[in-house]
């Protein structure tokens, strides 16, 4: 069964070659890095959406995690991580982000018909 997400923690000195085999593979758009040196680190992982206990991870710290929303190509994502050096390797679940009331916000809009303006004869 394929996870919303697969996730890989790696040393920040391998990053540059690993963010760019990713863009060749065409995850750039779905990739995200976490960085526990640039705040909150429990804030990162609720803004990128995932399910994932911050403690438990317990990263040295001069490694970061790097996240690829790719459902459909869970394994190709997998391979591209391994192959930079990313350890840890595991697949979540996404989450939702927290942002109360937006799929209500949302429904709103998708169901409100759209008016027309009326022209009046002259």
């Amino acid at each position: 069964m394929a996870s919303d997400c697969v996730y890989g923690v790696i040393d920040r000195a391998r990053l540059p070659s690993l963010l760019t085999a990713i863009h060749r593979q065409g995850f750039g758009h779905l990739s995200r890095v976490l960085d526990p040196s640039r705040g909150p680190f429990e804030r990162q992982l609720a803004a990128a959406g995932l399910a994932l206990d911050a403690p438990a991870l317990a990263m040295p710290a001069d490694h970061v995690l790097v996240a690829i929303h790719a459902a459909a190509r869970e394994s190709q994502a997998r391979v591209v991580l391994a192959q930079h050096g990313a350890t840890t390797i595991a697949a979540c679940s996404a989450k939702p982000t927290g942002l109360p009331g937006l799929s209500a916000d949302l429904a709103t809009l998708v169901d409100r018909p759209r008016q027309r303006a009326t022209r009046s004869a002259s």
